[in-house]
């Protein structure tokens, strides 16, 4: 047996949008077919605390605190890898905040890597003195197989003498994310 709903305006009851269907379910409108979908795996993670890293040398970065994480897809603990167990597209986001103690600041990098290759890279040239603090960011969009495909976050800073540093999230000053891109295609 078919039900019908014939409205001529359909209004949110409350809150900021209109559920129609559950993930998985084909939805008829107007004579064309979409499929269902949600923007899920999906993670945000930070560092938990200022991290020294290696001068001019491209380090992972251990974003082990995680904000959320729907899926369990992101591991904060050993090898800080988003792995989705969904195929498709992803936007993957991330920004750090480095410090200098001393010296200057001359190069940043913020690079995502999928299955250890680099896909996406944004680096900031600039000179500045000692105890100088910059931010860069960087998103991309990447394709996942849903089993297999991970991606990792690196950074880099390059000073003449002196440490680099990672700042930790008070304020999110370095983070990592990602979600799964909604699509709706006619079928």
């Amino acid at each position: 047996m078919v039900s019908q709903l014939k409205v001529n305006e359909i209004i949110k009851q409350s809150g900021s949008s209109i559920s129609i269907g559950e993930s998985g379910d084909t939805i008829n409108l107007a004579g064309a077919t979409y499929a269902a979908a949600n923007n899920t795996p999906a993670f945000f993670a930070t560092l938990s605390a200022d991290t020294t890293i290696s001068d001019d040398t491209v380090t992972k970065v251990a974003a082990n605190t995680e904000v959320f994480d729907t899926d369990s897809c992101y591991d904060n603990s050993s090898n800080y890898r988003f792995t989705p167990d969904v195929a498709g597209k992803y936007y993957v986001f991330g920004y750090m905040q480095v410090n200098c103690s001393s010296g200057e600041l001359t190069q940043s990098l913020l690079l995502f890597k999928k299955n250890g290759s680099t896909v996406s890279e944004a680096e900031l040239n600039q000179v500045n003195s000692s105890g100088f603090r910059t931010g860069i960011s960087n998103a991309t969009i990447v394709d996942m197989n849903g089993s297999s495909d991970y991606v990792e976050m690196y950074a880099m800073g390059n000073v003449g003498s002196g440490t680099v540093s990672l700042k930790s999230d008070s304020g999110n000053k370095t983070c990592f994310g990602g979600y799964k891109i909604i699509t709706w295609a006619v079928k």
